[in-house]
């Protein structure tokens, strides 16, 4: 076999592995969210939040313009939690009383939180408040924007606490 042949036999099965994983990538979320699902995503956004993975966090929001979390965008809420991880020891979250409206393209996902931050045996809430997360089925990019999937993200959030787009101030 010549050597351009096994060059264009080369691309031709790495074009074929980008198209399976582009396929198995764009499947997209299903119409309609169940409780499940939802408690789901608030289970990753609280195991991130211990282990303070502002990344994650900010992978369940979505990247919408119009959307507000409590006072605060989308950069801000960015912000303000990547002061609080860096400030902050061993984060422990308390979650309670969930409450779950779905339907089909949007859901709200209620509870109460308490974030705890210890430290040398001493143990102060930092954070304690009844949220709601408004959930959207959203498009959004995958594979370095190629292609384009439905996915279920938060567009809102509203909160009972404190307010955090002050929190790191003087």
């Amino acid at each position: 076999m010549k050597k351009s042949s096994m060059v264009a036999l080369g691309v031709t099965g790495f074009l074929c592995i980008l198209l399976v994983i582009a396929y198995l990538s764009s499947r997209s979320a299903p119409e309609q969210i169940t409780r499940e699902q939802a408690v789901s995503i608030l289970d990753e956004m609280k195991t991130a939040v211990e282990k303070k993975n502002l990344d994650t966090v900010m992978d369940a929001v979505a990247m919408t313009p119009e959307g507000k979390y409590g006072d605060m965008t989308r950069e801000q809420l960015r912000t303000i939690l990547g002061r609080a991880f860096v400030g902050s020891s061993n984060l422990a979250v308390e979650i309670s009383k969930v409450s779950f409206d779905g339907g089909h393209q949007a859901a709200t996902l209620a509870f109460d939180v308490n974030v705890k931050n210890s430290q040398g045996g001493m143990s102060a809430d930092d954070y304690k408040a009844h949220i709601t997360l408004y959930l959207k089925r959203v498009e959004v990019s995958r594979l370095g924007g190629l292609v384009k999937a439905m996915d279920w993200k938060i567009t809102k959030a509203d909160s009972t606490g404190p307010n955090m787009s002050t929190f790191g101030e003087l």
